[in-house]
């Protein structure tokens, strides 16, 4: 079944508002104000969560999962680096070794696996 998103009308809104004005705000049955509304469970929710927001809270910008260079700080970046370049001369190694799994799979090199430092351990 393929779901579109359509906007929410005046009129289920304001159904949205009677409905929840049911329940306990602490223990909401989502599927109950769903029937009522004639809108998915979690449709209603995230309705409800954006109608709560205050003013202040939607002039925020909201995050996006991305730390841009400017914001992010110097010592992490220096760490990513160095994450990436070992990588990078992880990879080198395994193609001179004739090891396409650990470019493949990420398998690290020989003598430096847990297993590898787990029995080398007195």
């Amino acid at each position: 079944m393929i779901m579109t998103k359509r906007p929410w009308t005046k009129v289920e809104e304001t159904l949205l508002i009677k409905a929840l004005a049911e329940f306990d705000p602490t223990n909401v049955d989502w599927m109950d104000v769903s029937r009522i509304v004639g809108r998915a469970p979690n449709a209603c929710s995230t309705k409800y969560r954006h109608m709560c927001r205050s003013d202040w809270d939607k002039s925020r910008p909201v995050f996006s999962g991305t730390l841009s260079y400017e914001k992010a700080p110097a010592h992490v970046l220096d760490e990513r680096a160095r994450r990436y370049e070992a990588t990078f001369d992880r990879d080198k190694a395994a193609l001179h070794d004739g090891n396409p799994t650990a470019i493949i799979f990420g398998d690290p090199p020989p003598g430096r696996s847990a297993l590898d430092r787990m029995r080398s351990a007195p």
